[in-house]
């Protein structure tokens, strides 16, 4: 856990490709929920590809108050600090919160440059063709459900 007094050493760690999620406790929302969990998924991928040059690091700014030399606590942000440029102005992730776009802003921003044995894009592509797919067969399954009812209702089955 990233506390206040850890956060500095470990965010600004010269020669460490650093990633902080900023977010809060203080209240929940959908658009700070879906941020940590694709930011979660990218520091996940990231260990499957063994890049051990990045570092993940999430801070609670409710619990641990405003974040040490970061102007900006707007939550949910991600900034990121290359490993040999530890000085404002950070750099702000301002995209969609997809794997794939986290994961390019990082490999683009990197200091210590890395190759990506995972497509983050394709990954994403099978997971939502994926995820249609068994939306699309509840779907159907209920409708044949609401039809049996109807029809038992009728007395036709």
């Amino acid at each position: 856990m990233l506390t206040r007094p850890t956060f500095s050493s470990a965010v600004f760690e010269e020669g460490t490709d650093t990633a902080v999620l900023l977010y809060t406790t203080a209240y929940e929302d959908e658009t700070q929920r879906i941020v940590a969990v694709k930011f979660n998924e990218v520091a996940d991928k990231f260990r499957q590809m063994k890049i051990d040059s990045v570092k993940f690091f999430a801070y609670d700014i409710n619990t641990q108050s405003k974040a040490p030399r970061i102007e900006n606590s707007e939550v949910p942000t991600i900034f990121f600090m290359p490993a040999f440029k530890k000085t404002p102005p950070y750099l702000r992730f301002l995209g969609n919160p997809r794997v794939s776009e986290i994961g390019a802003f990082i490999k683009k921003h990197a200091s210590i440059k890395f190759d990506m044995t995972i497509d983050l894009a394709q990954m994403e592509q099978i997971q939502e063709a994926q995820l249609k797919q068994a939306i699309e067969q509840k779907q159907q399954k209920d409708q044949m459900k609401m039809i049996e009812d109807e029809l038992r209702r009728r007395g036709e089955l």
